[in-house]
């Protein structure tokens, strides 16, 4: 099963070989031409052949987007403009055919309208080539009939190209469309953590014991506004701070070390700390997560004879 990027490099490579056919079996029609101009040919078709190989190697990432499909349009228009030239006498009206096959095919943006472009644009083509006595008395002239294929080959390459930048297009609205969607979730989503935060805050706050949680590696995640009154520690430089910076915590850093190292519980000692070098009575223990890991070290100071909790 072919992805949709293997399948663009089929579709280019096989219409590729289809117009590198028709401009091979155009110099075997004028072979007189080209025996008359054997170096001029040759190098037309060395390089025509080559190219396909060259696309054909290419792995199927770089047919991603539309990029290289535009280059590979310009070139074939190139090739079938120097080609048209050299073998079948380029006129006035192939070229007015093959941008009205262009312009056309742009506005139908859908490959399956290909085939009747191709059969508009060829009548309009006849009729006009024949009206206008540029090419003989007759339609059936071999030089106005070799010119009909370039015309099937352009509206395949110009239609598929137009419909492929449409829904590149599309594809771009909807990625548009969903980046909005997701930026405004996520700036909701902010918008409630940030209120989450600052409510949670203000529980922490209004506590009437000071209340210190530390992560597993002894930086402090949580310093309430009593532990800040009790310890004399600025609250916003205490927070995110190691444990081992905040010397002023005096005791209440060795009972945290303890709790830590012994993973005991702590209940009710006395310990001496903050920058006054008070008393204070601690509890402190563990936090776990539902799974029983270690999350981090809650830390309750009270002064000692003050309110108990």
């Amino acid at each position: 099963m072919y992805t949709a990027i293997e399948m663009r490099k089929r579709y280019i490579v096989y219409l590729r070989a289809l117009l590198s056919l028709s401009l091979l079996l155009i110099g075997l029609y004028n072979y007189a031409f080209v025996l008359d101009q054997p170096v001029l040919t040759g190098a037309y078709f060395f390089i025509l052949v080559l190219s396909n190989f060259v696309f054909m190697a290419l792995p199927a990432v770089k047919y991603r987007g539309i990029r290289l499909h535009y280059f590979v349009f310009m070139m074939d228009m190139a090739f079938i403009i120097a080609g048209a030239y050299i073998f079948t006498s380029l006129d006035i009206q192939l070229i007015m055919a093959i941008f009205l096959t262009i312009f056309i095919a742009a506005l139908s943006r859908s490959t399956g309208f290909s085939l009747l472009i191709a059969l508009v644009v060829n009548a309009v083509y006849l009729y006009i080539t024949v009206a206008a006595g540029g090419e003989g008395p007759g339609l059936m002239n071999d030089k106005i009939l070799l010119n009909i294929p370039f015309i099937f080959i352009i509206a395949l390459h110009s239609s598929y190209l137009a419909e492929k930048g449409e829904e590149e297009n599309r594809e771009k609205i909807n990625l548009d469309k969903i980046n909005i969607l997701l930026t405004k979730k996520a700036t909701g989503k902010s918008r409630e953590m940030s209120a989450l935060i600052d409510f949670t805050e203000n529980i922490f706050d209004s506590l009437t014991f000071a209340f210190i949680i530390f992560d597993t590696g002894g930086r402090v995640k949580i310093f309430n506004e009593k532990a800040e009154q009790l310890t004399g520690i600025n609250k916003k430089r205490a927070e995110e701070a190691p444990i081992n910076s905040l010397s002023a915590l005096g005791g209440i850093r060795d009972v945290i070390m303890d709790v830590k190292f012994k993973k005991n519980e702590v209940k009710g000692r006395k310990a001496s700390g903050g920058v006054k070098k008070r008393e204070f009575i601690i509890d402190a223990g563990i936090i776990k997560g539902k799974s029983g890991n270690e999350t981090g070290i809650f830390c309750i100071i009270n002064e000692e004879g003050g309110n108990e909790r």
